[in-house]
Order: C-alpha cells, then structure tokens, then sequence
C-alpha cells in the first residue's frame, strides 16, 4: 500500500540528497581549483660539439622507459639520443663501435626525410633508435657508454 507524502516529506527527501551530493561536490571544486598541466621543473640539454646550427630546436619522438623511469629523447640537433633520469640528464647516446654518427640536420634545415636521430623504444637491456635514410641502430644499454651491437 503507498502512502501520500506531504510536504514536509518532500522537503526532507530533497535535503538528505543534498546532503549525500554536497562532499562530491567540494571535492570537485578541490579539484577544479589544480591546473590540469602544469610545470614541474626543466632540465636542460647541453649542446654537443657535433651540433653546427645555434640552439637545439630539432628533435624528435621520446620516450619513456617504465621500467627505470628513463626518458630518451631523439635530438636531431646534436646527433644523439638524450636520456634523462632523476630531472638530470643521464648521457647523451652517439653510434660507436664503427657505426656511423647520426644524420642529424641537414640542408634544407627541417627536412625530416634527412634528418636524425628519430624514434626511439627502449627494451632493457637494448635500445632501438631509428635514422635517416631508414635505418635502425640497436645499442646494449648496460654498457657505459652504450655500445652500438648493431645497424639494419
């Protein structure tokens, strides 16, 4: 059997689901109040004595490492794979044991089909970096510093 509900019931029910609203609420004007991004900090990248333009503007895909935390970036301008840990660069990855050194910029300057290095994905212990012209260099990241094991 239902029951009417007079007024005073209806005002009960609307303040018990105002009451059961109000904490979502304040938190989502908590919330509302944090910027969604922001900046943390900055790291800067010293310039290699192989980079011939002014500054450091052409990079490239990055990537994270979840595993350590390791952020490798592709740094055209300085012909190397910038990895950075701890807010503080690591190493600055070059191709060595014979390979040869990274395309880097190349006339006309922002040519991407000349450029290098590019993408990179780590895979601990190694690390794929591709290059201009369509090639991948593999380096054994537990080696310091990281030796070029091979070139495809």
């Amino acid at each position: 059997m239902l029951q009417a509900c007079d007024g005073l019931c209806n005002k009960i029910r609307k303040y018990i689901v105002s009451l059961a609203w109000a904490p979502l609420l304040m938190i989502g004007s908590a919330w509302a109040q944090v910027p969604a991004l922001r900046l943390l900090n900055s790291v800067e990248i010293p310039v290699s004595p192989t980079n011939t333009l002014p500054g450091t503007f052409s990079f490239d895909i990055s990537f994270v490492d979840q595993s350590d935390g390791t952020y490798y970036l592709a740094d055209r301008n300085n012909k190397a794979v910038d990895a950075l840990f701890a807010e503080s660069i690591v190493k600055q990855i070059v191709p060595n044991n014979g390979h040869a050194p990274f395309a880097g910029i190349s006339p006309p300057v922002f040519s991407t089909a000349t450029a290098g290095p590019n993408g990179v994905v780590p895979a601990f212990p190694w690390l794929f970096v591709t290059d201009a012209p369509s090639r991948v260099l593999n380096f054994d990241l537990r080696q310091n510093p990281p030796l070029t094991v091979s070139e495809v």
